[in-house]
């Protein structure tokens, strides 16, 4: 597992403390599932996902099995020309 420092809203934080509190169960849990509900998930895992990113880093050293893209390279490849 992996640690992470994240700035809250201190009435965001305290409803968080609360609910986990209410409901037995660890911050790191409800934020968890609090993204997986909204669809956050790694890349690799949608076989056929794709990052469009800006990020010199990522074009050049993608994780994994994932495709990169530029913003360029996505307009090129999948937008119409004008």
């Amino acid at each position: 597992m992996v640690r992470l420092t994240i700035s809250l809203a201190d009435r965001t934080h305290r409803a968080l403390k609360e609910a986990a509190v209410r409901e037995n169960r660890s911050m790191a849990s409800i934020i968890e599932e609090s993204l997986t509900l909204r669809g956050i998930q790694p890349l690799d895992s949608h076989p056929r996902g794709c990052l469009v990113t800006g990020d010199r880093l990522l074009l050049e050293n993608p994780p994994g099995n994932v495709s990169v893209i530029s913003p360029r390279s996505f307009a090129d490849t999948f937008l119409p020309p004008k």
